[in-house]
């Protein structure tokens, strides 16, 4: 997981000696700051609450901190935070550092001034100074004791960003991600990888690599039905659904694929030609052997378009999406692994034992993979609870999963009262309600409601203790919903 920062941080490096054209030169001179152009505008200070923050280095021994209001090849303008404007020659600056913006906190490395380096969470990224939170230790830094904050990627989106830069006729390079899939203990997706490659090539080293993580997953599955890299949940012995398969997972990529959008796909050349069987005659298919062949060949977005116009979808399982596709990944990045399985869904809550769970429970997992994730969407999905739906598509305002995340004073259905419940949709925490509605709104743009996919969310057994809302006061600490 270190690698995006290594690499980000060495780019970093070399870009600060480039600019001062020899490591232990002098400073070079300071380019002049916009003759102090008058104040911005009160609109242009509310307009600045949502441009980049950044610190310009006009010199390794000064800096500008504010708000990035234009970026050219000629000038950069910026907004500080006395409300005024400065520009900037950019061949003539020694750096330039984006602030992160974080709805919580978030996997990050901080390298300092002197070589150090901490690896923890974010907490904010200020412009005076940077929150971190190691091993539940809080720290804050002084901002010019700091070289740069640069956050870790999780493993999809890092593994999403290896598949895009990957050249699948390099049989080396397809290797090497293969090695590294191994090295990341994931062995669902080197057995896939291992597979897509030994179709293109009768490669000996692929077939060795592919038997071991074969016989890997083999005494997996001897030990417990799930052989995911979801293998640290707890087996509760309760009455919880399985998880969804992989191919269930790879089914809802499928119709979550925006065509103008598309992740990394992959369709197979039987599923191709099923298509031209099934339905040959349609306009929108070739009609000569010379047309199918060119069209066999094709981008795989070009033919999943086709296969989407003509509503082909017994032929959706022979797409492989290979990436995630853009709403799926937000859901993952901004709702279920931001605050859904880690508040909601921590197992002193909704993610633990039934007794305790009330009438809604999510799968967890210190380790949420992408079955998971597709299990907990398709629980929030199809759940009601006294007629209102968890997740409703029409009325997202109206959804429990947004009610119960509200203050109780704002809800019209607010959780119930219980010891260590708290709001996550606080008055403070705008940008992460504001996500959740954007993604809502988004999926609804296009949604068709549900997905073919046989799952059925728990319910309690009938004896459960059910809480109810109360007129008592909403608890100072914990979680929600």
């Amino acid at each position: 997981m270190m690698l995006f920062a290594s690499v980000y941080f060495l780019c970093l490096t070399a870009f600060i000696q480039n600019a001062s054209d020899v490591t232990d030169a002098p400073p070079p001179p300071q380019p002049p700051a916009a003759a102090e152009e008058p104040e911005a505008s009160d609109d242009a200070d509310v307009e600045a609450m949502t441009l980049p923050r950044v610190i310009i280095y006009p010199s390794r021994l000064r800096s500008v901190s504010g708000h990035l209001l234009e970026e050219g090849p000629k000038t950069i303008r910026l907004l500080d935070r006395q409300n005024k404007i400065h520009e900037f020659d950019p061949s003539l600056i020694y750096a330039k550092v984006y602030l992160h913006d974080v709805d919580a906190p978030v996997k990050a490395v901080i390298h300092f001034q002197d070589g150090r380096v901490r690896e923890g969470l974010l907490e904010e990224d200020a412009f005076d100074y940077v929150q971190f939170r190691i091993h539940g230790v809080k720290h804050r830094y002084d901002r010019e004791d700091i070289l740069i904050v640069q956050l870790v990627p999780d493993f999809q989106d890092e593994y999403e960003h290896l598949l895009q830069q990957l050249d699948e006729t390099d049989i080396q390079a397809h290797l090497s991600l293969c090695r590294w899939l191994l090295k990341e203990n994931k062995l669902i997706e080197a057995r896939a990888e291992l597979q897509r490659l030994l179709q293109r090539e009768n490669n000996p080293t692929a077939k060795g690599m592919l038997h071991k993580v074969e016989a890997r997953l083999h005494v997996l599955a001897s030990k417990t039905d799930d052989v995911s890299s979801s293998e640290d949940i707890e087996d509760d012995a309760d009455t919880m659904p399985k998880l969804v398969s992989d191919e269930d997972v790879n089914l809802i990529r499928v119709y979550e694929i925006q065509i103008d959008n598309p992740p990394r796909l992959r369709v197979s050349a039987k599923t191709v030609q099923a298509l031209l069987d099934e339905y040959r005659g349609s306009p929108l298919l070739p009609t000569d052997a010379q047309g199918e062949a060119a069209f066999t060949k094709s981008d795989p977005a070009d033919i999943v378009r086709v296969m989407f116009e003509l509503r082909a979808r017994d032929l959706y399982g022979g797409v492989q999406v290979l990436t995630e596709p853009e709403l799926l990944a937000t859901f993952r990045k901004r709702i279920h692994d931001n605050w859904l399985l880690n508040k909601c869904g921590s197992r002193a809550c909704h993610g633990g034992p039934e007794e305790g769970a009330g009438r809604f429970r999510l799968h967890w997992s210190y380790r949420p993979d992408d079955r998971i994730r597709t299990s907990n969407l398709l629980a929030l999905t199809r759940l009601e609870l006294d007629g209102q739906k968890m997740l409703d598509w029409s009325q997202p305002e109206q959804s429990l999963l947004y009610q119960y995340a509200l203050p109780q004073s704002e809800a019209t259905k607010p959780h119930p009262v219980v010891k260590g419940w708290k709001p996550i949709f606080t008055p403070g925490a705008m940008p992460v309600r504001k996500a959740y509605l954007n993604w809502v709104e988004q999926m609804m743009d296009r949604h068709h409601k549900d997905w073919p996919v046989d799952y059925e969310p728990w319910s309690p057994p009938e004896t459960a203790a059910i809480p109810h809302a109360s007129d008592e006061p909403e608890p100072e600490s914990g979680q929600s919903p």
